[in-house]
């Protein structure tokens, strides 16, 4: 069985690239923000395994809420 490591969730808003996150009250609020379509690239992918792998070990979130931070132009 692969190793599990600890991540540890951050707050501060330059801590992902492509993420916006907050935990309050048990919710997990996770924004993704990789403009300009929000295409699950890479570095998406990477900032969101380690954010979730944070989230899993992290007893005080209880529930993850997930949203995408729309931009469009008509």
């Amino acid at each position: 069985m692969p190793t599990r490591y600890r991540a540890e969730i951050s707050m501060d808003h330059d801590a992902y690239a492509t993420l916006r996150v907050s935990l309050k009250g048990g919710i997990a609020r996770i924004t993704l923000d990789n403009p300009p379509v929000n295409v699950l690239d890479v570095a998406l992918m990477a900032d969101l395994r380690h954010l979730l792998t944070a989230l899993r070990d992290d007893d005080s979130a209880r529930v993850i809420v997930s949203t995408v931070l729309a931009r469009s132009s008509s």
